[in-house]
C-alpha cells in the first residue's frame, strides 16, 4: 500500500522550542524537538492567531550505520533557533520559521488515568528561518485520505451545523492513522453527504486551527456572590476548505481490503498499548 500524499506547511514565529538528546534502550543515540509555532490564518475573512505543536525526531545514525544529516540539521535547530520563551517574549528577537518535510498524523498513548487517548500529531523532518515579509503566516494541510465515517458534529448535546470527515490516512509500511476533519459550508456539506461513501478515496486541503481563549465561569454556592473563575478552552480543528467533488477512480483510489487489515492492524496496536495499564496495587490485608 503506498504511502498517501501528506503535506503540511507551518509558518510564523518560533514560540517555544523543547530540545533533547539521548541514548535509547538500545544505547543508539537520538535528538527530540518539540515546537510551538505561532501562526495566523484567514478565518471567515478575519486573521486569527493559531499555536501549532510541531514534534521533530532523529537518530544519530542510519540504520545502515551512516551518518544521519536530518540529525546534524535538528542540532543545529537546537544550537541556533531563538524562540519567543527563550527571550522573553520579544518577538523582534524570536526567529521566524517555516517547517519542512511536515505531515499529519496521530498519537495513541494511555493517559493517566489509564484510557487510551489519541490525538493528532503533526511531524517534521526540516526547520528553515525565514522572514514574515517574504513568507507569511499560514498553518495548512494537503492530504489523500480514505472516508471511513461522516457524521454531524455535536457539543453539549447540540448540532454545530459542522460535518465531521474521519479520514484514514495511509502511512509507509501499510499502516494507517485515523484523524478528524471538519467542514463547515453548508454547500459543501451537503455535497459531501451526498457524494462522498465509506471506503471513497478523496483529496482534501485545509487549515489547522488550533485556538485557544479564556472563558469566565461562575459558580454559585448556594448563598452570597458567585465566584468567578477563568479558564482556557483550546479547539485543535483541521478545517477542509477544499476537496475532491467524488471518490477517486482506481489506480488512485486504495484498496478496500488493504485499508480493512491495516486498520485491524491499527486496532491491535491500540489494544497492545491498553494492556500496559498497571494493575491496581494489591490492598494489604489485616488481621485483628
Amino acid at each position: 500500500m503506498k504511502e498517501a500524499n501528506n503535506v503540511v506547511e507551518v509558518s510564523g514565529i518560533l514560540a517555544e522550542m523543547d530540545a533533547k538528546t539521548g541514548t535509547s534502550k538500545e544505547g543508539k543515540e537520538y535528538i527530540s524537538i518539540n515546537l510551538v509555532i505561532k501562526s495566523k490564518n484567514d478565518y471567515n475573512g478575519v486573521l486569527v492567531d493559531t499555536d501549532i505543536p510541531v514534534q521533530m525526531f532523529s537518530m544519530k545514525l542510519k540504520k545502515d550505520g551512516t551518518p544521519n544529516q536530518i540529525y546534524q540539521r535538528l542540532v543545529d535547530v537546537k544550537d541556533n533557533f531563538t524562540s519567543l520563551a527563550a527571550v522573553d517574549g520579544d518577538m523582534s528577537a524570536a526567529d521566524f520559521v517555516k517547517v519542512g518535510g511536515a505531515r499529519i498524523g496521530e498519537n495513541i498513548y494511555l493517559d493517566q488515568t489509564g484510557r487510551v487517548r489519541e490525538i493528532t500529531r503533526i511531524t517534521a523532518n526540516f526547520l528553515n528561518k525565514g522572514s514574515e515579509m517574504k513568507d507569511g503566516y499560514h498553518a495548512n494541510f494537503s492530504l489523500t485520505i480514505v472516508v471511513n465515517n461522516l457524521k454531524d458534529e455535536i457539543k453539549n448535546n447540540t448540532p454545530t451545523g459542522r460535518l465531521i470527515v474521519q479520514g484514514i490516512i495511509p502511512r509507509f509500511g501499510n499502516a494507517v492513522d485515523v484523524r478528524d476533519f471538519i467542514v463547515e459550508d453548508k454547500m459543501a456539506i451537503q455535497h459531501i453527504k451526498t457524494y462522498w461513501n465509506k471506503g471513497d478515496t478523496v483529496n482534501i486541503a485545509g487549515k489547522i486551527m488550533y485556538t485557544s481563549k479564556s472563558i469566565t465561569v461562575c459558580e454559585s454556592l448556594g448563598i452570597g456572590e458567585p465566584i468567578e473563575h477563568v479558564r482556557t478552552v483550546t479547539e485543535r480543528d483541521l478545517i477542509i476548505t477544499s476537496c475532491s467533488e467524488r471518490g477517486l477512480e482506481p489506480p488512485m483510489a486504495y484498496d478496500a481490503a488493504e485499508i480493512k487489515a491495516a486498520i485491524a492492524d491499527r486496532e491491535a496496536r491500540k489494544q497492545k498499548i491498553a494492556e500496559t495499564r498497571k494493575a491496581p496495587e494489591p490492598v494489604e490485608k489485616f488481621t485483628w
